[in-house]
């Protein structure tokens, strides 16, 4: 590869080998690992109670407004409309979110390659963001989650910005604007967190003033916030007290406190990226330097100021969580390419992409591919794994038997959303382990629903497969008495 010339993007044999991996790192196995805990399985159940109802308006957990989740729809309304045109399934469930990490590889490679008038430095940043195990994993590209549609956007949205601040085009300011946009809809507040760092960039470099005055921004900004503006009261008009809890939620309880207990130190997302999430990150920190030092005309200060003011924002904030920081891995891959856009010699390139590869290939081969190819989760599953295989029918030891309920001891919205999966030829039922009688039979698959379940009833276990526990209920449990101690 040299140099780039002025062919077009589609006709670049590199491109297509990149994005013929970008693609297999998506979509390989999507739907190998049942819908996650937690996340992934509440909006997945708002997706199913979206399409079963036909409320497009705002989400619904268990048939009620929800206002744990209280985020705009637009990851909703994708995965609603993926799961309407190829069937209710895990893949449906993730193919946005695979869809959006395969965008932000693509959108990334076509960037660098423009920039530095380089092929070989447009392989090696998207290739490091492909191989980056926090970008390649359930909660990003690989789940049905936030954070990968929030990231393509965020991405998007900062080289629109970057691309207005050397040029000027009005275009780029209107699609700038459209990013921002859209990470607002996908995750609400978070979809702000670039915006302090391109405002004091664009303050200094005087883009902020020229932006307002581009041909179409001012009727184009006054519009999306007056269309945001509308669905939040409308939202708040048809569910009363969502704003409010939308304030708990994504401001209160995320930035000024720890959200559920999700603290840390402020080097939190410094070691997690460079502990696990990114660690080609010393190529990035050299790419960057590299740039800095050789080059004058380049994006790597844009970059690198944008991502430091990006995680200095982030750190900022009580709640800390590793997928929060997955906006940070386009511009740290970012940097791994322009390792590479200071060379000319052909030599002294083919030298460094050499042996940046092979360190990315090393460390990708033991982390990212290893996780693909053989997912603990199926080799070693924990109880809530081992659950959702069983009401998968994917279980290795036990087949589906409906004679037995899910006892449900607390929120479990796996358990609720596989108990209503569409196109079921057989019903899988919960039960209240509150509300059990002589002769129920029931599933329980943690230490605690066991202890539980003593306490109050009298039991026969039936069979047991690793952490699943077949029970029939006997009765009450007798209570003990002073005579009895």
């Amino acid at each position: 590869m040299h140099p780039m010339n002025e062919q077009p993007l589609w006709k670049s044999p590199a491109f297509w080998c990149f994005a013929a991996f970008a693609g297999w790192s998506c979509f390989y196995t999507l739907d190998a690992l049942p819908v996650r805990l937690w996340d992934e399985s509440r909006q997945a159940t708002n997706s199913l109670e979206m399409l079963l109802s036909g409320n497009w308006l705002y989400t619904t957990f268990n048939g009620q407004p929800d206002f744990y989740n209280t985020k705009p729809p637009l990851l909703i309304w994708l995965q609603t409309l993926s799961t309407a045109l190829f069937g209710y399934s895990e893949w449906s469930i993730r193919l946005p979110s695979a869809l959006a990490g395969l965008a932000t590889g693509l959108l990334l490679y076509a960037f660098v390659r423009r920039e530095t008038k380089n092929e070989w430095a447009a392989m090696l940043a998207g290739i490091s963001l492909m191989a980056a195990p926090g970008w390649i994993d359930e909660h990003v590209v690989r789940s049905g989650d936030y954070d990968a549609l929030l990231s393509l956007w965020l991405t998007a949205s900062w080289i629109a910005f970057y691309r207005f601040d050397q040029h000027g085009t009005s275009s780029a300011a209107r699609a700038f604007l459209l990013f921002s946009f859209l990470a607002v809809f996908t995750k609400s507040t978070a979809g702000l967190m670039l915006m302090p760092g391109l405002f004091l960039w664009g303050l200094a470099r005087g883009s902020i003033k020229k932006m307002l005055l581009a041909r179409g921004v001012l009727w184009m900004m006054g519009g999306m916030l007056l269309l945001t503006g509308l669905w939040y009261l409308m939202h708040e008009h048809k569910t009363p007290g969502y704003l409010n809890a939308v304030w708990q939620n994504e401001v209160s309880a995320r930035f000024m406190q720890p959200n559920e207990g999700h603290s840390g130190p402020w080097y939190y997302y410094l070691t997690q990226l460079a502990g696990t999430d990114f660690p080609y990150w010393p190529l990035a920190l050299a790419g960057f330097a590299a740039s800095l030092w050789l080059l004058r005309n380049s994006p790597t200060g844009f970059i690198s100021s944008q991502l430091a003011a990006f995680l200095l924002l982030l750190s900022m904030s009580a709640t800390k969580i590793e997928w929060y920081a997955a906006p940070a891995l386009p511009m740290l891959a970012a940097g791994c390419g322009l390792l590479l856009a200071p060379a000319t010699l052909p030599k002294v390139r083919s030298l460094i992409f050499a042996a940046a590869g092979i360190a990315i290939l090393s460390l990708w081969s033991q982390t990212t591919l290893k996780r693909l190819m053989d997912p603990i989760e199926l080799r070693s599953p924990g109880p809530e794994d081992e659950l959702s295989l069983y009401l998968q029918g994917r279980h290795a030891a036990v087949t589906l038997d409906t004679a037995y309920h899910v006892v449900t001891t607390d929120y479990n919205p796996t358990a609720m959303l596989y108990s209503r999966w569409p196109g079921r030829t057989t019903q899988i039922r919960t039960q209240d382990w509150q509300q059990l009688h002589a002769g129920n039979r029931v599933i329980a698959w943690h230490a605690h629903q066991l202890d539980s379940l003593k306490t109050w009833y009298s039991y026969r276990l039936v069979m047991r497969s690793g952490h699943l526990h077949f029970l029939e209920i006997q009765g009450r449990a007798v209570p003990s008495t002073p005579e009895d101690n």
